[in-house]
């Protein structure tokens, strides 16, 4: 997947941004090394979605995993690859009632 930063995600936009800000604070009592690890880049935050969607313990899953790739932006590798676009999961409300990856990941204090 490239351009993991112009990834969509509906809801209101206040409501979205207070939800993940909240789920920073999830920590460990004992250690906070020991997670949950909180990634604020879009590409981590896109994968981790993907993960919560796939059967991660089984097979399967652990070699779809193993075969996701997620870029901010489009890498050299796939610049020259003829990208697709899937019509029937295009956004059809107005831009306004979503939010992009990048614009959540800046909120959470990605500097990118």
């Amino acid at each position: 997947m490239v351009n993991a930063e112009k990834a969509l995600l509906s809801g209101n936009r206040e409501s979205v941004m207070r939800e993940w800000r909240e789920r920073l604070e999830l920590s460990s009592r004992v250690n906070p090394l020991y997670g949950p690890i909180h990634h604020r880049r879009p590409d981590g935050i896109m994968r981790r979605m993907v993960r919560g969607m796939v059967p991660k313990r089984k097979t399967r899953g652990v070699l779809a995993m193993k075969r996701l790739r997620v870029y901010v932006g489009v890498p050299e590798v796939a610049a020259k690859a003829k990208l697709s676009r899937f019509e029937d999961a295009a956004a059809t409300r107005p831009a306004s009632l979503y939010v992009t990856l990048g614009e959540l990941a800046k909120n959470l204090g990605w500097s990118g």
